[in-house]
C-alpha cells in the first residue's frame, strides 16, 4: 500500500525526530496532492474533484487532509480502518501488508470534535 520502505533509523535518532520526519513527509504528500487537485481544477478538469468528493462521502470521519493522503496512497480504497478494528470485524490483515499512513488528529482538534458532538 505504501510505496516507501521503512529504513533503520540513523544512529542517534530519537523517536521524536523519526516521528517528525514521517510527519513532514505526510505533510509534503498532502501539499502535493492539494496542488495537483488545484491545477486540475484550473485546467477545467473535474475527475480529481469528483474522486475527492466521492471519498468525502465514503470516509466521513476523516479530515480533508487525511482524505488526500488516503487517495494518494490507495485511490481504490473502499474501506479504511485500523489494524485492531479489522480484527474486531473478523477480518485478517495479511503478513507484510502496509497500512495507509494518515495524520493523527491534534488533541485540540479532538477536543473540538468531542465538544461539538456533546453540544449538538
Amino acid at each position: 500500500m505504501k510505496s516507501d520502505t521503512l529504513h533503520e533509523a540513523p544512529a542517534g535518532a530519537t523517536a521524536s525526530t523519526i516521528s517528525d520526519s514521517r510527519t513532514d513527509r505526510l505533510a509534503n504528500q498532502t501539499t502535493a496532492a492539494l496542488s495537483q487537485l488545484a491545477e486540475a481544477l484550473d485546467r477545467g478538469e473535474s475527475p480529481q474533484l469528483q474522486r475527492f468528493l466521492a471519498a468525502m462521502g465514503r470516509f466521513r470521519r476523516y479530515s480533508p487532509r487525511n482524505l488526500l493522503l488516503i487517495l494518494r496512497q490507495r485511490p481504490d480504497a473502499k474501506h479504511v480502518a485500523g489494524f485492531h478494528t479489522w480484527r474486531k470485524l473478523g477480518r485478517a490483515v495479511r503478513r507484510g501488508e502496509r497500512g495507509i499512513r494518515i495524520m493523527r488528529r491534534s488533541s485540540a482538534e479532538h477536543q473540538r470534535t468531542t465538544t461539538m458532538r456533546r453540544s449538538g
